[in-house]
């Protein structure tokens, strides 16, 4: 027989639904709901860029050329990390040492299912909260339930794992602060595919996810809000927690911030604009004692034709520091000697970013390498030198090197590699030199930023105190922009379930520091 709990909870389910076929059959269909001329969202901050505990203010512009009947308009505010990475195994994988555990549950878990057609299971390890990844259905809310949280607005709501991250202050109800500690989910699995099988790992941490009403009242069941033809706005604010990782987006994950109004309307689907801001983080070379210091390698290899010694070839490169910002130009000195009897095929000078993807437990993690910047010489023949007189490769916008602080899925770092390509078969000559690229300069570096006529300022960036700051701007992600829909399906593999948008796509690009230079050439570039 079902217990007393299980009987409630099927009552409670019923009496939901009930009331859910009852708002449908007093809903006129004829009337058709009239859609809004414009709906957007405006940020206050120049650029939407904004930094960890600051507060987000801004408002929604909804103009309506007749009266519309709603009932209220909602704020969402989003931020989180996915990962979602793959590779074909000759066996199941071998894990890292300190995550054997750990691993071993995640790839037996899925060992069951067939390695030759697809599974589409989310097979996830929660670390603190759940936060609906799955989305089983959509159960109506009524004033009936019992599954309440706190949702910021005093009050309770039903069923929605994102209203407890958040909170309304007392005596500020215009202000929403996110209050959770980030939650995590976790997953992998085998795919069959021409190749055998693919296993696939997928990570996402999410930092805060809160909802809330910036006109009218979620509580107001039976009531609407006639809100009259013409141009409307409707503020809002919400405050940042602290410690939150840079604003990112690669080709196997992303740590991404969003703003979502809902019109709530009471005769049709809620209809959704979403728009995306820039979560910067303070990088400051000067705490680094290593950024100002040189940096130079040196190779060698002898080259071999048919087990034959056809002599070395060289190669040396240095810059003359290791730490900058955006707008900087690294000055490369090199020089390349080819002692052999054979012509080399061309050498090559790359800026790279190397991102690394972590699953957590120390499961697996996969290193990708983008090439910022690239410059390319031709062969060099038998006995002769080339040399590489200060040349420059200029740090376009890019995240700063502390990604790994606040995230644990996700690390960026810098290179510069020069790479000399000898003939066929010998393998490729490379040097590699660590960079660390920030937000702050080097204070021995504020004068060259200074433009002629420009005045000087305080920073302005948070925890920044130096005098004479050079001018900065906010530019977007040298990788270009990417429409965050597109990006949250190809990683999580799902689509946002906010509802229909008023706009189709959202494209956005991360916004980071950048600095204009004036005579920026260094002292010892040579």
């Amino acid at each position: 027989m079902p217990g007393a709990a299980s009987i409630a909870s099927n009552m409670k389910m019923k009496a939901r639904w009930h009331e859910a076929v009852r708002k449908l059959q007093l809903t006129d269909w004829d009337t058709p709901m009239v859609r809004p001329k414009k709906f957007e969202i405006k940020f206050d901050a120049p650029g939407a860029v904004y930094f960890s505990t600051q507060t987000i203010t801004g408002h929604v512009l909804l103009e309506v050329t007749e009266p519309i009947n709603l009932k209220g308009v909602k704020m969402r505010f989003r931020g989180e990390c996915c990962i979602h990475f793959s590779d074909y195994p000759t066996q199941l994988q071998k894990l890292k040492k300190g995550g054997k555990a750990a691993g071993r549950r995640l790839l037996n878990s899925t060992s069951s299912s067939s390695t030759t057609t697809a599974t589409n299971t989310w097979l996830s390890h929660q670390n603190g909260h759940t936060h609906g990844i799955d989305n089983p259905g959509y159960i109506p809310d009524t004033p009936g339930s019992d599954d309440k949280q706190d949702n910021g607005e005093g009050g309770s709501s039903g069923g929605s794992s994102k209203s407890y991250s958040c909170d309304r202050r007392s005596g500020d109800l215009g202000r929403v602060t996110a209050l959770s500690r980030p939650r995590s989910t976790e997953g992998a699995w085998l795919e069959g595919s021409f190749k055998g099988p693919r296993q696939h790992y997928r990570a996402q941490e999410t930092y805060f996810d809160c909802e809330f009403y910036i006109y009218g009242h979620k509580y107001q069941k039976d009531e609407k809000e006639l809100l009259p033809a013409g141009m409307h706005e409707f503020p809002f604010a919400f405050n940042l927690p602290p410690n939150l990782p840079p604003s990112f987006h690669s080709e196997k994950g992303f740590i991404t911030y969003t703003a979502i109004a809902i019109l709530d309307r009471p005769a049709a689907a809620n209809l959704v604009q979403k728009a995306g801001f820039s979560l910067h983080s303070i990088l400051d070379l000067n705490m680094f004692s290593q950024a100002s210091s040189s940096c130079s390698r040196s190779k060698s290899k002898n080259l071999c034709c048919f087990c034959c010694q056809t002599g070395p070839i060289t190669l040396a490169a240095r810059i003359p520091r290791r730490g900058y910002v955006p707008g900087e130009k690294i000055y490369v000195t090199a020089e390349v000697d080819n002692i052999s009897s054979r012509n080399t095929r061309k050498t090559r000078l790359l800026l790279l970013q190397v991102i690394t993807y972590i699953m957590p437990n120390g499961v697996k993690e996969v290193v990708e390498e983008r090439v910022v910047k690239e410059v390319v010489r031709g062969m060099i023949p038998p006995g002769e030198s080339d040399m590489w007189e200060a040349v420059a490769l200029t740090v376009p916008p890019l995240v700063p090197a502390n990604v790994h602080l606040t995230c644990r899925l996700l690390d960026v770092q810098y290179r510069i590699d020069m790479i000399l390509e000898p003939p066929l078969p010998s393998a490729d000559l490379r040097v590699s030199m660590p960079l660390t690229i920030g937000s702050v300069p080097l204070r021995n570096r504020f004068t060259t930023f200074l433009p002629p006529g420009e005045t000087r300022r305080s920073s302005g960036l948070p925890g920044i105190n130096y005098t004479n700051f050079p001018f900065y701007w906010f530019g977007e992600c040298f990788f270009g922009s990417e429409a965050l829909e597109t990006q949250y399906e190809r990683i999580t593999g799902m689509t946002e379930d906010y509802g229909p948008q008023f706009s189709p796509i959202t494209p956005f690009a991360p916004k980071y520091i950048c600095y204009t230079p004036g005579n920026n050439v260094d002292e010892n570039v040579r």
